[in-house]
Order: structure tokens, then sequence, then C-alpha cells
């Protein structure tokens, strides 16, 4: 498995089982798929074509780096991941059924203090 990031910003553009090569007929403007990597000009993700490396072999294409990964430690990172985001929104909602036990407490203080101040009327 292999994650496809941004040169510049590092960013996970994708993740792929194995790499789709592709070659930049210069003459025609066109790209195909080959099938050495020793011969391609870049990799397709999605119909969408990229540099491999800083070269820019095919024009107008963004350049990536691939990343070998393996699979069970990704699926256990992400697993991870998962956890302590459903952690943190389990927080966050407490906070937030917190914020509104406190909203109703200083309603009805408001509410006792405005009877006390009109009477009761």
């Amino acid at each position: 498995m292999f994650l496809v990031r941004a040169n510049k910003t590092n960013d996970i553009l994708g993740i792929i089982d194995k790499p789709f090569y592709i070659k930049y007929d210069t003459a025609s403007k066109t790209l195909f798929p080959i099938e050495l990597e020793k011969f391609s000009d870049g990799i397709a993700v999605d119909g969408i074509a990229y540099n491999v490396g800083t070269e820019e072999k095919i024009p107008k294409a963004p350049c990536v780096h691939l990343e070998e990964i393996d699979t069970g430690e990704y699926m256990f990172f992400k697993h991870n991941e998962i956890v302590k985001n459903t952690e943190d929104i389990t927080q966050m909602q407490t906070m937030i059924l917190n914020q509104d036990n406190t909203i109703g407490v200083l309603e009805e203080a408001i509410m006792d203090l405005d009877n006390q101040m009109t009477g009761g009327e």
C-alpha cells in the first residue's frame, strides 16, 4: 500500500494498493498506461495525472512522492485516531451538556430575581 503525498505540503492525496504508471507522449500530448516504473513519467490516481518526484515530465501535473506503508500498521493507526476523536467528541458533548445545565440554572435564578423584584407579577 502507498500513500500519495503532495511534494509541497506533504498532504495525503490518495491511498493506493499499487501505482498505476503512465507515460506522456509529447508528440500527441496524451497519456497512456505503462507497465514498468523505469519507463514511466508519472502515475494516475482516480483519473488524475501526477509527476512522481520533482521533475515535471507531465506538463501542469502536480508533483508527488509515494510513501510505502504497511497496511496493518496504517489500519492500527487509523483505528487509534478514530478512538481518540470519539473520546474528544464525548468530552465536548459533556461540556455542552454542562453548559446547558448552567444556563438553565442561571435562567431560573434570573426568573426568581425578577419575581422578587416585581412581587411575583
